[in-house]
């Protein structure tokens, strides 16, 4: 399918594996996207240790953590038993909080995965 400027639309196959089909120039390309939720990634969790890590390194409770943010303590604790994520801008402010250099995290997400748990 092409709308009229000849340009290549894509559709969508409802199935487990998430297969997305492409148009492109009369063949049909498909793709597989595997892409899981960030929360329930090995990388994300292997960096919600490290963050947690981090806070028990300097002997602070949730509690300890949550008044320097100015959050509840629960939000601390559904952050570190990931049932809350943390977007990016949250995570910059938890890290200056914690004391510790927000890019540092990130070779989480550029390692291969080796899930710390």
């Amino acid at each position: 399918m092409c709308n009229p400027a000849g340009h290549a639309l894509a559709f969508k196959t409802l199935t487990p594996a998430s297969l997305y089909h492409f148009l492109v120039h009369g063949e049909i390309v498909t793709v597989l996207a595997a892409m899981e939720k960030a929360i329930s990634s090995p990388q994300y969790q292997n960096l919600i240790s490290w963050l947690a890590e981090a806070r028990a390194n300097r002997a602070w409770s949730m509690r300890d953590l949550a008044e320097r943010l100015d959050v509840p303590h629960s939000f601390i604790q559904n952050v570190e038993n990931l049932d809350r994520r943390l977007d990016v801008y949250e995570y910059a402010v938890y890290c200056r909080a914690l004391g510790v250099n927000p890019s540092a995290g990130l070779r989480f997400f550029a390692e291969p995965v080796q899930n710390k748990k």
